[in-house]
């Protein structure tokens, strides 16, 4: 069973509702992978997806309603942690490929739970990583 990492962007267009095709091709691809049982996201990626929800979104849903998505992808994933030696290896992530550190840390997650398939928008954010592959569920 291949594992794959859905990356925040693609939580954020399933979650909101008002980005069309985007956010039906999102549910399509998360739907896919709760189904057979692979997906994963990082406690990372539920950070950042709270982030847009609750400071970017408009208008920003209902507590409940953030809690039920939160808390929907915490029981349909399995969610990864990181810890302080994976904030130290996604410092050396960024030094060596000179990428953002969020993307890092996000590498250096994956790497740590030997999970290779991200499922996102911004597949050029990984390109330099040779053993990750990185796939848009919007241009396939």
């Amino acid at each position: 069973m291949i594992r794959t990492l859905v990356d925040s962007n693609i939580l954020a267009y399933a979650a909101l509702k008002d980005q069309g095709e985007k956010h039906k091709e999102a549910v399509d691809a998360i739907a896919n992978l709760i189904l057979e049982r692979r997906m994963v996201v990082s406690i990372q990626n539920l950070v950042e997806l709270s982030s847009v929800l609750l400071e970017k979104a408009k208008p920003a849903p209902e507590l409940g309603n953030f809690k039920r998505t939160i808390f929907g992808y915490s029981k349909c994933a399995e969610v990864l942690r990181y810890s302080d030696f994976t904030i130290i290896n996604a410092a050396s992530i960024k030094k060596e490929h000179k990428i953002h550190f969020y993307d890092s840390l996000l590498i250096a997650t994956m790497q740590e739970n030997n999970i290779s398939n991200i499922l996102t928008e911004n597949t050029k954010d990984f390109k330099g990583i040779s053993w990750i592959k990185a796939t848009n569920p919007f241009t396939q």
